[in-house]
């Protein structure tokens, strides 16, 4: 993979209410297994970056 970044399953924070109250209920789940949603290995995957089409950070 060119130039991976690591980033969230889970969103950190979510854009706009309804996403925003979403986020905050998946955070809930996984803190229920144990899970931190933000450094927890489990929610972090690697993505590419600088792919045609992909949005930008």
């Amino acid at each position: 993979m060119i130039d991976p970044h690591a980033h969230h399953i889970l969103f950190k924070k979510g854009l706009g209410k309804t996403q925003q109250e979403l986020v905050k209920e998946g955070q809930e789940i996984l803190k229920e297994y144990g899970i931190d949603s933000i450094m927890g290995l489990e929610n972090l995957v690697w993505a590419p970056n600088r792919v045609k089409g992909q949005r930008r950070r």
